[in-house]
């Protein structure tokens, strides 16, 4: 993710620096090999291979990237919010509560900001109910019980 400006995803394991480069603003990712040396990932221009759809699956699937516990449980993907906006991916964690992750690439500060409290306000009237039911959407199962899925998940 040498080109990627992507709020909130950890570096967890690697060091990172910041670079501007040919107009564009990346991040050398480095990673501590066995002898106890930095090395460097090999750069990948995001725009090229790394499409948001692509990472957001990739998160999807490998949900333990994303928390610093290593446990989310992956409860919806492109959810629709009350003013028709869709949150890339909701979860919940071990205690039940509720997770947004949100992809951001070339959107300002402020918009990202704005839609951040957009979806949290949204998440913070959710009730137990309507959470089953984007479970159950996005399981494509009526019947799957949100305690039971997540006491199975954890």
């Amino acid at each position: 993710m040498s080109w990627a400006t992507v709020p909130g995803i950890s570096t967890a394991g690697a060091a990172a620096r910041p670079t501007v480069r040919e107009g564009l603003i990346g991040m050398r990712v480095f990673r501590i090999d066995a002898e106890g040396d930095f090395t460097e990932y090999n750069r990948t221009h995001f725009a090229a291979e790394h499409e948001e759809r692509i990472l957001e699956k990739w998160l999807e699937d490998n949900p333990q990237g994303i928390v610093e516990d290593g446990e989310l449980l992956i409860i919806g993907r492109q959810v629709r919010t009350d003013v028709d906006s869709y949150i890339d991916l909701l979860g919940l964690d071990r205690s039940g509560n509720v997770a947004v992750v949100e992809l951001k690439r070339g959107s300002t500060p402020r918009d990202t900001i704005a839609q951040a409290l957009e979806y949290a306000s949204f998440v913070s009237r959710l009730d137990s109910g309507q959470i089953e039911e984007i479970l159950q959407s996005y399981l494509d199962d009526d019947t799957v019980s949100l305690s039971a899925y997540h006491r199975r998940f954890f």
